[in-house]
């Protein structure tokens, strides 16, 4: 059974009137619903009915209820402004007539402005660094089959720098390469989208390594609350990407992560922050 995502076909929509769309179910996804699959799907979603001169600029997105991946899901995309620079959409999921996931997604004209970032890109390069399968192949055990998983779930390069996301370390910080291993076809939303993808895959973990992924630590459900990225360039997905996360604060059953995403040339490419839920598993 295929059991990779392809992005041509997570962005495959049929229109069923204007504005609103439908993506078909994932039953060949063999994880659970992932929450940066639909966050992706409601951008392209969004970005299709926006005029092609604006480009994304935020997301800010609410995960509602679980999703089902034997349903199809109906994507609504109401406009909420239209102005001479800007663009807002609201988009709403909705699966067996209920609503899972909720974005507003706001678009920009591209202009002259002031210029400046803080965060720099420091890391290795990500040719020198093994790939999930080397590594994977190399530790074994039933981390070495999580990696390989990993690696044949998605249509994707990823590349860790240091620690893995369950190792056991202490630190709450991570990051990774990452690019698409599909053609685009010079599709600049569908570039996006796959970043936006990729902004949830493994973000939360980076909170719960020096808690859940101790060595007999206390185990926890977890799951996406909301989710923003500001988006300062247009990516290119199919060229190195590096995504830098750090949890700075974890209590009362939640936890936040924020992260950096550049390119290979060290440009700020995006900016993520996310509150996730992680309700302590009662103890027995």
């Amino acid at each position: 059974m295929k059991t990779r995502t392809s992005f041509s076909e997570l962005f495959a929509f049929r229109t069923l009137e204007e504005g609103i769309f439908e993506a078909s179910a994932r039953t060949d996804v063999r994880e659970h619903a992932f929450g940066g699959a639909i966050a992706s799907q409601s951008m392209v979603a969004a970005a299709r009915t926006v005029s092609v001169d604006r480009a994304v600029h935020s997301v800010h997105c609410h995960f509602l209820r679980p999703g089902d991946t034997t349903a199809p899901t109906e994507i609504a995309v109401t406009s909420l402004r239209d102005g001479r620079s800007y663009s807002t959409r609201s988009v709403v999921a909705s699966q067996h007539g209920k609503p899972i996931f909720a974005m507003t997604a706001a678009f920009h004209v591209e202009e002259e402005g002031w210029e400046h970032q803080n965060h720099v890109l420091d890391a290795d390069d990500p040719e020198t660094l093994p790939s999930l399968r080397e590594r994977g192949e190399a530790i074994g055990g039933k981390g070495g089959e999580w990696l390989l998983r990993l690696a044949g779930a998605h249509s994707l390069d990823v590349r860790f720098g240091g620690q893995l996301p369950r190792d056991g370390g202490t630190e709450t910080e991570m990051s990774f390469w990452f690019r698409c291993t599909e053609d685009l076809e010079g599709d600049q939303i569908a570039h996006t989208g796959v970043m936006v993808y990729v902004s949830d895959l493994m973000f939360l973990s980076t909170a719960l390594r020096p808690h859940e992924y101790q060595p007999g630590g206390r185990r926890s459900d977890n799951a996406s609350l909301d989710h923003v990225l500001w988006i300062h360039q247009q990516p290119r997905a199919d060229e190195w990407l590096h995504f830098r996360m750090e949890g700075p604060w974890a209590g009362a059953g939640r936890a936040l992560v924020t992260g950096h995403i550049h390119n290979r040339a060290g440009e700020l490419i995006a900016t993520v922050a996310q509150e996730g839920m992680a309700r302590l598993r009662p103890e027995f």
